[in-house]
């Protein structure tokens, strides 16, 4: 919420943020015909709640329009995107950490249950050891 509001101070009045949907070129308000297509005219940072939109983007990484960004947005736009890989990394590694435990206990006690299986078989009178059940 408060990049947001730093994206709608910085470039609430920037005009290569402007954007006209009804317009033959939606990125230049000049090339509107008429008085209808001007008004459909706005700003994209015209709102907090508009500029949370570039900021979500902005946090997994991604950069639209960063070319029509101002200076001081861009600096916001470098701080979301290392913050995003600081919000994702932190509990990517964590998870990493209990699984690879997991894994390993996994591992351990399949271990123990080969090294069980392996000595019952053996204790059966008649039993090769060369022959094993199960294995390839």
């Amino acid at each position: 919420l408060s990049c947001a509001s730093l994206f709608y101070f910085f470039d609430r009045d920037n005009p290569l943020m402007v954007i006209c949907p009804a317009c033959p070129d939606v990125d230049e308000p000049s090339s509107c015909e008429t008085r209808i297509q001007a008004s459909s005219c706005y700003n994209r940072m015209e709102s907090i709640p508009n500029a949370m939109y570039f900021s979500l983007v902005n946090l997994f990484g991604e950069f639209p329009l960063i070319e029509r960004h101002s200076a001081p947005s861009r600096v916001v736009c470098t701080f979301i995107a290392l913050f995003g890989q600081v919000l994702m990394g932190i509990p990517c590694g964590f998870l990493g950490g209990v699984f690879r435990e997991q894994a390993e206990a996994a591992l351990r006690t399949s271990g123990q249950n080969e090294e069980l299986a392996g000595s019952a078989y053996e204790e059966l009178p008649g039993a090769s050891s060369e022959v094993r059940v199960g294995q390839g």
